[in-house]
């Protein structure tokens, strides 16, 4: 899996998180959907969640999606605008629907102060 029993044991006395890529790949190992690990209902979803469920971190979507880090972080907090053109691409590194990204989106525009997105 690529990390260490100990990281594993921090996982799971919940003094660490393991970074989606590293989650990915174990849930991947165990023969589990990563969906059995990170429970968010579809209605729910931010951007940040459907990245998540396809085991990207932001630096690996980003690139993908062929805009910075930093962009795709504040798209995904709902602080940047979201083009159509950037919205059609994470759809297809997400492979979901453009509407599935659009409300997403959306979703973490109008989350309230404080709540993570």
């Amino acid at each position: 899996m690529g990390v260490s029993i100990g990281a594993v044991g921090s996982w799971e006395t919940g003094r660490a998180t393991p970074q989606v890529d590293s989650l990915a790949r174990t849930v991947e190992v165990l023969g589990l959907p990563i969906e059995a690990v990170i429970v968010v209902p579809e209605s729910e979803r931010y951007l940040s969640d459907l990245r998540a469920l396809r085991g990207l971190v932001q630096p690996n979507l980003a690139a993908t999606v062929g805009i910075s880090t930093s962009s795709l972080a504040s798209i995904e907090r709902g602080e940047a605008p979201l083009s159509d053109g950037v919205a059609a691409k994470l759809a297809s590194a997400l492979a979901v629907e453009l509407d599935v990204v659009e409300r997403a989106y959306e979703r973490a525009r109008d989350r309230p102060i404080g709540v993570p997105g």
